[in-house]
């Protein structure tokens, strides 16, 4: 089912933009239009390096993976100093 719904969100554009050109034929894209896409494309970028900054490592620190503890149980993993 999750496979679905990523289909879904995948191919959502491209049937939005093929409706409109059955309907539209021979109609550009108004400007405004345009402006609104480079805008939304500019935030998605703009959200994924605020995104990339936000959770690097420290300079010098090592990623330590989760492990199972001695109990069994999950050990989150984690930036740690280097030694």
């Amino acid at each position: 089912m999750p496979y679905l719904a990523e289909f879904l969100l995948f191919i959502l554009p491209f049937a939005a933009f093929f409706l409109w050109q059955r309907f539209n034929p021979g109609r550009e894209v108004a400007g405004a239009v345009v402006w609104l896409m480079l805008a939304g494309v500019g935030c998605g970028l703009a959200g994924a390096v605020w995104y990339a900054r936000s959770v690097r490592l420290e300079t010098g620190a090592t990623y330590v993976p989760a492990r199972l503890g001695p109990d069994g149980r999950i050990v989150p993993g984690g930036a740690e100093p280097r030694r």
